[in-house]
């Protein structure tokens, strides 16, 4: 079977769109876990009410698994050459990873 070879910031969007998906399930899965331990702890409301701290960072990881790969094809249909393209891109990823860190901040 031939591979395929992915543009360079393509392949980059995209690890870094499985980061992101994986830093989203560890962070849903927090949320879940504090959720039902107020459930189990006998406090359900007080569950749904605060359970959902979270759903920012959550929310910013879960769209970084689309917009990265976006970005990235965007910028292969522009005459930029490669280099400048993985440049954008990874400015892409730093400046989300800075929003997702922020609202991290923000929640804590």
């Amino acid at each position: 079977m031939a591979r395929t070879a992915l543009p360079l910031a393509l392949g980059l969007a995209i690890r870094a769109g499985f980061v992101a998906l994986v830093g989203a399930q560890i962070v849903g899965g927090v949320m879940i876990a504090i959720g039902m331990r107020l459930v189990f702890g006998g406090d359900p409301q007080r569950a749904y009410a605060t359970g959902g701290w979270l759903k920012p960072v959550h929310a910013l990881l879960m769209h970084e698994i689309l917009v990265l790969p976006l970005l990235a094809w965007q910028m292969s249909r522009t005459d930029w050459d490669e280099r400048t393209q993985v440049r954008a891109v990874s400015m892409g990823i730093v400046l989300h990873a800075l929003v997702v860190v922020a609202a991290v901040v923000s929640v804590l």
